[in-house]
Formats: structure tokens, sequence, C-alpha cells
């Protein structure tokens, strides 16, 4: 199965290849489970290379 993902910024269109996202948290080392809220994200997305117009 396949998607289509579009980004819309200022009005200009962009075809996302793919997404990552990522939660940084810190975790409690006696049961392994959250120990707080996360406190950074990482957020990548790659796209299709567009040409712009000259002006």
């Amino acid at each position: 199965m396949s998607f289509l993902a579009k980004l819309f910024i200022n009005g200009r269109v962009l075809n996302l290849r793919d997404t990552n996202i990522q939660f940084y948290q810190q975790m409690n080392p006696a049961n392994f489970k959250p120990a707080a809220l996360p406190i950074g994200v990482f957020l990548r997305l790659p796209m299709k290379p567009t040409v712009l117009p000259i002006c």
C-alpha cells in the first residue's frame, strides 16, 4: 500500500517522500516506564526535489 503525503507551507505544496518522528523522554531504570513527559522531538521530512520558478 502506498500513500501520497503533501505538506502545505506558505501557499507551496511539497510532496513528502518519508516521515520519521522520534520522541526523547527519560525512563525509570527500576521498571523501564516513562519517568517524565517527552523532553525533545526529532522530526525528519525528506521532500521530493522541486524546481522553483525564476522571478
